[in-house]
């Protein structure tokens, strides 16, 4: 069975809601509360976590109109709640798409993955891939973020990509757009996106 997003809604909920739920102290025979000592100050909390088996989700924009994100595919995850504003999520291994309106999807593939829906950004790890099918390009890599606000990619790490032009292998960090048609060291890339409409 899928997990879907309302159930990952779900479990962020119990998490920050059962991060602050405690057990007084019991009575005793007489029904008395049961003496505890000195009150202790209160210390650091230890984050709380869900496992979660297959599964996937869809992230969406905040702001209004509401639009789609990316798709994050997995086997396994693993959420921590921080705080209670703040739920991390890694997913081993990690598949989806990032997606665009009105243009195709761009599928994905990494070992593990984590997605931030407020910061706007999917970092992948481990044997990355990228495929664009219009241009038809493939980006490989060790890590990748994708900022969708900005909607660009940062490539680390052994980066290769493999196009009908060619291929461009790399140590470097490479920046590019989602769908590769521009692909570049940083200061390359801003140039070359500065003279885009």
């Amino acid at each position: 069975m899928r997990r879907t997003l309302g159930l990952v809604a779900f479990l962020v909920t119990a998490l920050v809601v059962g991060a602050g739920c405690a057990k007084g102290p019991s009575a005793n025979k007489s029904g008395e509360p049961a003496k505890t000592g000195p009150e202790k100050k209160p210390t650091d909390a230890s984050p709380q976590a869900i496992n979660l088996g297959p599964g996937d989700t869809t992230a969406y924009t905040i702001d209004s109109p509401r639009r789609p994100l990316w798709t994050l595919r997995w086997e396994s995850a693993r959420l921590t709640g921080v705080d209670q504003k703040q739920v991390i999520g890694e997913v081993t291994p990690a598949s989806g798409e990032i997606l665009r309106v009105n243009e195709p999807s761009i599928p994905f593939s990494a070992e593990r993955g984590r997605g931030d829906q407020v910061q706007k950004h999917l970092d992948l790890v481990g044997n990355v891939k990228l495929s664009s099918q219009s241009p038809k390009a493939t980006l490989f890599c060790q890590s990748l973020r994708y900022d969708a606000s900005a909607k660009i990619v940062i490539a680390k790490g052994n980066v290769r990509v493999e196009s009908v032009s060619g291929t461009l292998s790399t140590d470097q960090e490479l920046w590019a757009t989602p769908d590769l048609r521009i692909v570049g060291t940083k200061d390359e890339f801003l140039q070359s996106r500065s003279g885009l409409p």
